[in-house]
């Protein structure tokens, strides 16, 4: 479908030459760049939902209603599929709400702004500042139910989860808040978690939440381990709440349940 302008035009399109010889040569060049454009949707993407939506166990629209999702609550988008009703094309998103339910949503519809915020919240781009200092990328709206255990997460990482950093943050050697200083990882960084624990540090004070993670720098880099904290002194966030392996998480269980388990 041309989105271009408000009214869409939608239709098939051949985007390379077939095995019987009637398509285009190879040499000529394809009718589609290969490079995504800014506000497209990807999957393993996750995105919040501007309005109101009704999450259907198919893509036809006419399918069974599952659950009503709520302004602001968060979708992890598993696959896209295009329904025409009415002449009139509608981009319809398979996702995996927080509360654990999985069906099939609205994206996008001619003449509308899009049905989610098109800014994917594990980009680089969602932990940057506002200019009223806060991330866009702010805590969901609700509790999510995590792929590993099919239960509402105790704490709000877990370890085996990859998150980014939304703030510099110290590297310690050990997990007491006073051990020595490694080095300081910047804002962004993507880093894996090992461990969790809480550290007491006060007998009249609530123990800090410390993790013990990695983060892989590049190649021929050798990996930085070392333990941070999950909160500033003013209680704001240093690491994003939201797990960058979720979608390979789900994959993976998808392939090892019984057909129709995962609801």
């Amino acid at each position: 479908a041309d989105t271009l302008y408000p009214t869409w035009m939608s239709g098939w399109a051949m985007l390379g030459s077939g095995d019987d010889g009637a398509g285009a040569s190879s040499s000529q060049r394809l009718p589609l760049g290969r490079r995504r454009l800014r506000n497209s949707w990807e999957f393993g993407g996750r995105y919040r939902i501007s309005d109101k939506l009704v999450l259907r166990a198919g893509v036809e629209l006419e399918s069974r209603a599952i659950c009503e999702l709520q302004k602001n609550e968060e979708v992890l988008i598993i696959e896209l599929g295009l329904v025409i009703r009415a002449s009139e094309p509608r981009l319809r998103a398979r996702v995996r709400a927080d509360c654990g339910k999985l069906g099939w949503l609205t994206a996008e519809v001619p003449d509308s702004p899009p049905l989610l915020d098109p800014l994917n919240l594990y980009s680089r781009a969602a932990g940057r500042s506002t200019l009223f200092g806060r991330p866009p990328c702010r805590a969901p709206v609700m509790k999510r139910m995590s792929v590993s255990s099919s239960q509402e997460a105790e704490e709000t990482w877990e370890v085996g989860g990859k998150y980014r950093t939304l703030a510099n943050t110290q590297l310690r050697k050990d997990a007491e808040l006073n051990s020595p200083v490694l080095c300081q990882l910047k804002r962004g960084v993507l880093v894996l978690v090992q461990d969790i624990r809480r550290v007491q540090w006060h007998p009249s004070v609530e123990g800090a939440l410390r993790l013990r993670v990695v983060h892989e720098r590049g190649p021929g880099l050798r990996p930085l381990l070392g333990w941070i904290s999950a909160a500033g002194n003013t209680g704001e966030p240093l690491l994003d709440v939201r797990d960058q392996l979720e979608y390979m998480k789900f994959m993976t269980a998808m392939r090892s349940e019984p057909a129709g388990s995962m609801t």
